[in-house]
């Protein structure tokens, strides 16, 4: 059986977003591979079940600018936190370099992928998966104190160290792939030659309608970094019922400047945000910036169609008038959510929105990465097979990781 390494950001936290790209990916590839996963940090609990899913975990000494100065007593940490941490070790001192090239060294692979957007490493491919440092910063600071001050006072140098850190990943990387068509599109624009999309989906097996008679009495309304600054109260005011949950709200947010306005949950178990989507009429999704968003899926899965803005990932994922609507500017979200409101009808079915989910099944993003691993995506998108002597030459190559002959 063929090795295979996946090389992904810290992984900590029962909301860990890397484990759970890992979790749906190791569950399709290992009747394929024998599998391995090099991360800076994880964390026990997420340790113990990575090798559980039949992944071999290899982690890095604790060295330099340590992970757990930042972990509270009980274990636990935002991963927002771990994955500043991991940028910082790597813009600053090349730490995640040069730990991936000493453990790495003595684990031949076949193949190896980096999900990683703070870990330079040897690889066939890089699997983008998330907007430069910067321009998610700006993204946030509409909500968030921390980027707030961050973006006004050291915007560029933050820019010009994000920059570096990808440089040196793709210096690494053979093959360059995003999860979705607006990160390819804006990876190609600042030089990145990425020639494909495979999207990053999880098993949606437990998302399902939980009651033939839902209650559509609230608006569900998703709270993370992402969140658009939008005129909570004045939902309110026309009488929209608001329900807000969040697991991953980094620390910084101004919560009290909506909060007050919605009735907020905070952090839900994954059986109480099923029954969330199930029963919402609609579910709100402002986002300053959402490469691929996985929200939108989970809540048509649900059953449950989605209002949100016609652009980047969402734009793609939401068809307009079937499974939700698309909206461009705020005041057209904030007009569009009275309307379905006062109506206590959404004129959308359900199954419709199910249908649609099913695209953005697990399986699909296994089959896809695997005919990029195994090199038969040719580079105009075809599905025709890459000769070896091709593959060498695409900008960046690295051949040591190419495969054992």
């Amino acid at each position: 059986m063929k090795r295979l390494l996946l090389v992904t950001d810290p992984i900590g936290g029962s909301t860990s977003v890397q484990f759970e790209i890992l979790s749906s990916l190791t569950t399709g590839l290992r009747p394929r591979y024998e599998l391995f996963v090099f991360t800076p940090y994880c964390d026990e609990e997420r340790s113990a079940a990575l090798s559980q899913l039949g992944c071999q975990l290899i982690t890095p000494r604790s060295s330099g600018l340590s992970f757990e100065s930042f972990i509270p007593a009980d274990g636990r940490r935002n991963e927002s936190m771990l994955w500043a941490t991991s940028w910082v070790r790597e813009a600053l001192f090349a730490r995640n370099s040069s730990d991936a090239a000493a453990c790495l060294r003595t684990h031949p692979v076949d193949y190896t992928v980096n999900l990683s957007m703070t870990v330079p490493a040897h690889c066939d491919l890089w699997w983008i998966l998330g907007t430069p440092l910067d321009q998610t910063i700006r993204g946030m600071a509409g909500f968030n104190l921390v980027a707030r001050l961050v973006d006004a006072a050291s915007h560029r140098l933050v820019a010009s160290l994000d920059e570096r850190v990808l440089r040196r990943i793709q210096s690494q990387s053979v093959r360059f792939l995003a999860n979705s068509p607006y990160l390819q599109s804006l990876y190609r624009d600042r030089g990145f030659p990425v020639e494909g999309v495979v999207y990053t989906l999880k098993d949606l097996s437990g998302f399902h309608p939980t009651s033939p008679h839902p209650t559509r009495d609230y608006v569900l309304l998703y709270v993370g970094k992402e969140l658009d600054n939008l005129d909570f109260p004045a939902l309110v005011r026309a009488g929209v019922r608001i329900v807000g949950f969040g697991n991953k709200v980094p620390a910084g947010t101004q919560l009290k400047k909506f909060t007050e306005s919605i009735e907020w949950l905070g952090p839900v178990s994954q059986s109480e945000l099923i029954d969330l989507y199930a029963n919402a009429l609609f579910t709100l999704f402002p986002f300053t910036c959402e490469p691929m968003g996985l929200v939108p899926i989970e809540s048509m899965a649900c059953g449950t169609p989605v209002l949100t803005y016609a652009r980047q990932g969402p734009g793609s994922t939401v068809l307009p008038g079937s499974t939700g609507w698309l909206v461009d500017t705020p005041d057209q979200m904030l007009a569009k959510a009275k309307e379905i409101w006062s109506r206590r009808d959404s004129g959308i079915s359900p199954a419709g929105c199910i249908r649609r989910a099913r695209e953005f099944i697990g399986q699909r993003m296994v089959d896809e990465l695997v005919d990029w691993i195994e090199g038969m995506c040719a580079l105009d998108g075809s599905n025709a097979p890459l000769d070896r002597a091709r593959r060498e030459l695409t900008p960046g190559a690295k051949p040591m990781l190419m495969g054992r002959a």
